[in-house]
């Protein structure tokens, strides 16, 4: 815990009161705070056989997961190794490559492969102009995209926040915003494997 306490106090510059006590976990805030980055990570799903994901798990824990102390650790790694001009030069290459415009100059774009949704010409409009509204007035997409590219290419994870407004929460997303990894956890449920929690600590 004191690795992580030392992160805290030095990298985190975001704080979300959107996401301080929220969540179903059946452990309180200050447990999930006193093992995060120190084996909270570390779930074994029991009952899928001698190989699968527990196997793997076992693997991964023994001998990549040591290399560091925490998940902040791990990421504060990929973001020094992103600072090395070869590796910086190839994260730019990729990205940029990621979200080159199409020959209408859109970077995403919606598609609809179901034939008789297809054929509905009302249905049609209505959902292209709904995404384009969403992706490029409402979240600004081709200006933020090639940010969140790169984040996820040196953290290996990327979080948003969706930013509703308190005054007209029925016109739904507003925005996005780009949260740090470096600030953020969750709990899974080892039954599933699935994430049931997301967590921003606070500064």
């Amino acid at each position: 815990m004191a690795l992580f306490d030392k992160f805290r106090k030095d990298r985190i510059d975001e704080a979300i009161r959107a996401f301080d006590n929220k969540g179903a976990a059946k452990i309180t805030n200050r447990q999930i705070e006193d093992m995060s980055g120190e084996g909270i990570e570390d779930v074994f799903l029991a009952g899928y056989g001698a190989v699968g994901v527990h196997s793997f798990n076992q693997f991964y824990n023994r001998y990549i997961n040591k290399a560091y102390e925490s998940e902040v650790a791990k990421i504060t790694e990929y973001k020094r190794m992103a600072e090395n001009p070869e590796i910086a030069d190839v994260i730019e290459d990729a990205t940029n490559e990621s979200i080159t415009e199409d020959d209408d100059g859109y970077v995403v774009r919606l598609e609809i492969l179901d034939d008789k949704l297809a054929n509905n010409e009302n249905i049609v409009n209505n959902l292209y102009n709904e995404f384009h509204d969403l992706f490029y007035n409402r979240l600004d997409i081709e200006t933020k995209l090639w940010d969140f590219f790169r984040t996820y290419l040196i953290d290996g994870r990327l979080y948003y926040e969706r930013v509703i407004k308190k005054s007209n929460p029925k016109a739904g997303i507003h925005s996005i915003k780009l949260l740090p990894s470096d600030t953020m956890d969750f709990v899974y449920d080892p039954m599933t494997g699935r994430i049931t929690t997301y967590y921003q600590y606070l500064s």
